[in-house]
């Protein structure tokens, strides 16, 4: 038999919406990434303006009146992803290309920065 969920949640417009205290948000992987991870804006693809702006803007004001923010765990390894495409990317523009396998086990000092990266974002 299917599991059948039920969802109650609202979508609301990030540029028009204000927050309030009594809002709670659930914070997905690219709001997680743009707010978090220093150097996204260094990777192969540019950010969009509202990815620098209108996400941290909003969660900044959501923080600010006291709305209760959560992120999903399972977001953890979507993030560490994106943190590892974009710290080979930024190293390959100095070094030349390398694939996803040899930078992850063939550079320890580059796996340790990595991973330095995605503890910092993730707030471990």
């Amino acid at each position: 038999m299917a599991i059948s969920y039920t969802v109650q949640a609202d979508v609301v417009d990030i540029t028009a919406d204000t927050p309030g205290a009594e809002d709670a948000f659930l914070v997905d992987t690219n709001v997680w990434y743009w707010l978090t991870y220093p150097k996204a804006s260094q990777s192969a693809r540019p950010p969009v303006p509202y990815q620098t702006s209108d996400y941290p803007g909003y969660t900044n004001a959501a923080l600010g009146a006291g709305a209760r923010i959560f992120q999903s765990g399972l977001s953890l390894a979507e993030l560490t992803h994106l943190i590892e495409k974009a710290e080979r990317e930024i190293y390959e523009v100095a070094n030349g290309q390398i694939g996803t396998k040899e930078y992850r086990h063939n550079l320890p000092a580059e796996r340790a920065r990595m991973f330095a990266e995605v503890q910092a974002a993730a707030g471990l």
